[in-house]
């Protein structure tokens, strides 16, 4: 009986058994790495960085300016890395990012951010200042590069700051990827190649900025028409605002290098340019066409020169006999010299800040 017991039990043992070994086992997942996990990882790599946590925000300030190694972070889909940091190699690595990003989250270079590779000195297979693989990015801040500048299979949008690079200023490697530019400065130093380079026919979209020059897809503007090149040259040296304006109210803002050089990209057609310095403008009205590389020169002047060369204008249409003379300098206009029996008035408007000096003789 008790044979027969245990039999029986071992049956069921084994039954049971069986039936265990073709039930699935599942894979346990590991846990996803948090914002603290980030800001471990960072501090790890060099402790001459601060990280701050702030919910799924990782902050990083600090410099290191000597790196020997490349940096690499996983920024999972919740985390975003603010980079305020000042971060930099001497030349040291070959063939690799100095700072590479993985993941799904995001990455944003703030205005204060600085991330600069000098490896490669324009060499194209060497490695990206930045490297971005599946990270959305968004630079404020400053990227320069002997070599590439940002390599990103993933958007990214420049919205400030500078991105140059002796190579390409960005390459984007897939035709998924999304190059957005609303502001700042996309450059290469090395004539032959271009600032931005969209492998596959990644989409470009510029709706404000300087832009170099565009490789491997049109570039449009925020409601899809395309938008052309426009190398624009301002008569003066230092900083300039090249504002675009048409009819339809499109509007474009640009600001030029300290050679007074920038590189806007609109639509084709008629189109107002104005150059605004601190102590100079200018502007004029062109009809842009489909491609040009010639730049379009805009002469700028002070507002006593602009007021002078009204007043000579006039000697033209007067009428009269004799010539006015009007001469600039500084917030001065002085007039002088005669002009008699002019059949046409003038008007002319004087700005609060300007003072003019008429030793002028002026009859109809």
């Amino acid at each position: 009986m008790r044979a027969k017991f245990l039999k029986k039990g071992l049956s069921i043992l084994l039954a049971l058994t069986m039936v265990l070994a073709f039930v699935p086992v599942q894979p346990v997942l590991a846990a996803e790495p948090t914002a603290q996990d980030v800001a471990d990882g960072i501090e790890s790599y060099n402790s001459a960085f601060e990280e701050s946590v702030s919910g799924d925000t990782v902050t990083v300030t600090g410099t290191v300016n000597n790196a020997a190694s490349a940096l690499n972070i996983y920024i999972p889909s919740s985390v975003t890395v603010v980079w305020n940091a000042d971060f930099s190699e001497p030349g040291t690595l070959s063939g690799t990012a100095l700072l590479e990003l993985t993941g799904a989250g995001t990455f944003n270079l703030d205005k204060s951010g600085r991330i600069s590779s000098i490896t490669g000195m324009g060499t194209a297979n060497l490695g990206a200042a930045v490297k971005s693989t599946g990270v959305s990015t968004l630079i404020k801040g400053t990227v320069t590069s002997g070599s590439t500048g940002i390599e990103t299979d993933s958007k990214i949008t420049i919205a400030g700051g500078t991105v140059a690079a002796a190579n390409h200023a960005i390459l984007t490697t897939k035709a998924a990827a999304e190059l957005t530019v609303t502001g700042g400065t996309v450059s290469t130093t090395m004539g032959p190649l271009t600032a931005v380079f969209s492998k596959g026919g990644a989409k470009v979209i510029i709706t404000d900025g300087s832009v170099q020059s565009v490789d491997g897809s049109q570039p449009v503007d925020g409601s899809n028409a395309p938008v052309y090149r426009v190398p624009v040259q301002v008569g003066d040296t230092g900083s300039y605002d090249i504002i675009v304006t048409t009819t339809s109210k499109y509007s474009y803002k640009a600001e030029t290098d300290e050679s007074g050089m920038a590189y806007v990209w609109v639509p084709a057609g008629e189109q107002y340019f104005d150059a605004i310095g601190d102590k100079k403008s200018g502007n004029l009205l062109i009809a842009v066409p489909l491609v040009t590389n010639d730049p379009l020169e805009i002469p700028v002047y002070t507002d006593a020169e602009k007021l002078a060369a009204t007043i000579l204008k006039y000697n033209a249409v007067s009428g009269g006999k004799g010539q006015l003379e009007a001469v600039a300098s500084g917030s001065k206009v002085t007039v002088s010299g005669s002009l008699t029996g002019v059949t046409t008035s003038t008007k002319i408007t004087i700005p609060s800040d300007l003072k003019v000096i008429w030793n002028a003789s002026l009859t109809g």
